[in-house]
C-alpha cells in the first residue's frame, strides 16, 4: 500500500471539505465554484446514485469526497488521471 493511501484515513477531502466549510473566508465557495447550499442540493439530488458500499477489501470513497471529485472533474476539463495526483485538494 503506498503512503498515498494510507494518508486517505488521516486526511482526505471529506476531512479538507469539513475544514472549509468552518473557514469564513469564503474558501470554500472558491473550491467548489458554487455556495455550500448548492453543493448539499445537489449532493441530496444526486448521493444516492453515485454511493457505493464498503467491501470486505476496501471501505468506500465518501460521497461527499466522491461527487467534490466529480465537480472538480467536469468543472477543470482535466483528464481523469490528473484528478489522481496529491494536489488535486
Amino acid at each position: 500500500m503506498t503512503s498515498l493511501n494510507r494518508s486517505r484515513e488521516r486526511y482526505n477531502a471529506s476531512m479538507m471539505i469539513e475544514d472549509l466549510i468552518r473557514e469564513p473566508s469564503g474558501m470554500l465557495d472558491n473550491f467548489l465554484r458554487m455556495s455550500y447550499n448548492d453543493f448539499v442540493f445537489l449532493l441530496n439530488k444526486v448521493g444516492h446514485m453515485i454511493e457505493k458500499k464498503d467491501t470486505r477489501m476496501r471501505k468506500a470513497i465518501p460521497v461527499k469526497e466522491r461527487f467534490c471529485v466529480a465537480l472538480k472533474f467536469y468543472a477543470s476539463g482535466d483528464s481523469f488521471m490528473s484528478l489522481s495526483y496529491p494536489n488535486v485538494f
